[in-house]
């Protein structure tokens, strides 16, 4: 199983890194690497792979909501309001996975934000299991009657 998966960071910062070596324009690697860092309170650094990752594809929505999680966690939350303003715009146009914007609320400490749009996300059959029940970003919300009931609703344990 992937080590971020488990929560082993430190050791999934040390293959990502090793994966960036070999190939540098590996993207999923280097939001992986981001979120690894996010994890270790590597924020700046996290910042700045998320950044890397945003300039080759600004349409990447998962990337910016990670972007806005780290930009929070280091204290950034105007720049962080504006990014989920315009994401909620975008969604106004264009399909945006309702999970990043549930990240995205989370990290600003909205539990009941979040959890309406992770149930949406159940709604429109957009939330993947797995990142659902592990993402470090949703532990916060883990204690929450409303997420329980969600995860239970997928077929998971709580």
């Amino acid at each position: 199983m992937n080590p971020t998966v488990r929560h082993q960071f430190d050791q999934s910062l040390t293959q990502h890194r090793k994966t960036l070596e070999m190939e540098p324009n590996f993207i999923l690697a280097r939001v992986t690497l981001g979120l690894n860092q996010e994890q270790l309170r590597l924020t700046k650094e996290a910042i700045a792979e998320f950044r890397k990752v945003g300039e080759t594809d600004p349409t990447d929505v998962a990337t910016t909501a990670a972007l806005r999680h780290a930009l929070v966690k280091n204290g950034q939350t105007a720049e962080a309001r504006i990014i989920l303003s315009d994401l909620r715009e975008r969604a106004k146009e264009a399909y945006v996975p309702p999970y990043s914007i549930a990240v995205l609320y989370g990290g600003l400490g909205e539990g009941s934000q979040a959890l309406d749009w992770l149930e949406r996300g159940l709604q429109d059959r957009s939330l993947r299991p797995l990142w659902l029940k592990l993402d470090p970003r949703l532990d916060s919300l883990r204690h929450e009657a409303r997420f329980i009931r969600l995860i239970q609703g997928m077929g998971l344990s709580s």
